[in-house]
């Protein structure tokens, strides 16, 4: 099986973040309440692309947002060339850079 790299996209995946708070009437004090956060800050860096959650905040927000699959918040990219503020790289199967990268609409509740 061919494999290939793939990063998390900082930026689009903020972007879903916020796409995803606004469409369930959220605002960010709600998010940072949820997490426990004094303030807002971590989750104003989130969704500008500064910064990501790590796992147990991206779980926290899978249960606030009400999502299953975490690629319905986090956006891949699939090459290094691409020049994106990137976590880390992985190496996967090829197939599944194909179905991850894809945005879909923000399912609204």
């Amino acid at each position: 099986m061919e494999t290939c790299y793939v990063g998390i996209n900082q930026v689009a995946t903020g972007a879903r973040i916020r796409d995803l708070r606004k469409a369930r009437g959220l605002k960010v004090k709600d998010i940072s309440s949820f997490m426990g956060f004094e303030s807002t800050q971590a989750v104003y860096k989130w969704q500008r692309g500064e910064s990501l959650p790590d796992l147990g905040n991206m779980i926290r927000l899978m249960e606030l947002f009400k999502i299953s699959d975490i690629k319905e918040i986090v956006i891949l990219t699939g090459s290094a060339d691409e020049a994106l503020p990137v976590i880390y790289w992985v190496k996967v199967p090829k197939p599944l850079i194909a179905s991850s990268t894809v945005m879909t609409p923000v399912p609204t509740p």
